[in-house]
């Protein structure tokens, strides 16, 4: 497997629900994956949402079978290997920080009083975001909440600079 290749599987990321929040499926894929994964299905088509429930502490334990959506999603980090822009090395440094970010971020949120709703990291900013903006002063999240709301635009930056992607 070349490099590149190994950021994937090393990464996993985007299976976490950090980067994309469910994966559409085409039809022509859904009798396949049926086995494989839980399916949500519309019409003729169906998606599955993230956190991946295929994604191990391995990585990801259908990556020769994953859906098209995943096989074509290729991240700015992923393209910077590929290009050369950045060693195997020096991706997965980035990586490291960006987990360690990602655990900051998660930390501070289990203290807080709320039972967000979604499983998937990047929907779980989008919710947190909009119910911290939204507080008020006698809301128990306005307390000491602004520097969590900076920790979580900061991380978007960082996540925009090195994935390509936007958490919001």
């Amino acid at each position: 497997m070349s490099e590149s290749g190994n950021i994937c599987v090393s990464c996993g990321l985007c299976c976490s629900g950090l980067m994309i929040g469910f994966v559409q499926l085409n039809k022509d894929e859904l009798p396949g994956l049926r086995e494989l994964i839980e399916i949500e299905e519309m019409d003729e088509t169906g998606l599955f949402l993230q956190p991946c429930s295929k994604l191990g502490p391995q990585g990801c334990t259908i990556y020769t079978q994953r859906p098209v959506n995943c096989r074509l999603f290729n991240c700015k980090l992923l393209k910077s290997v590929q290009d050369n822009e950045l060693s195997f090395e020096a991706a997965m440094d980035v990586l490291t920080q960006v987990r360690m970010k990602m655990r900051a971020i998660e930390a501070q949120i289990a203290t807080l009083p709320v039972q967000l709703k979604s499983r998937s990291f990047k929907f779980q900013m989008r919710e947190l975001r909009k119910l911290l903006q939204e507080a008020t002063p006698e809301s128990p999240l306005s307390q000491g909440n602004l520097n969590l709301l900076s920790d979580i635009d900061e991380f978007n930056s960082l996540v925009a600079a090195t994935f390509g992607v936007s958490i919001y």
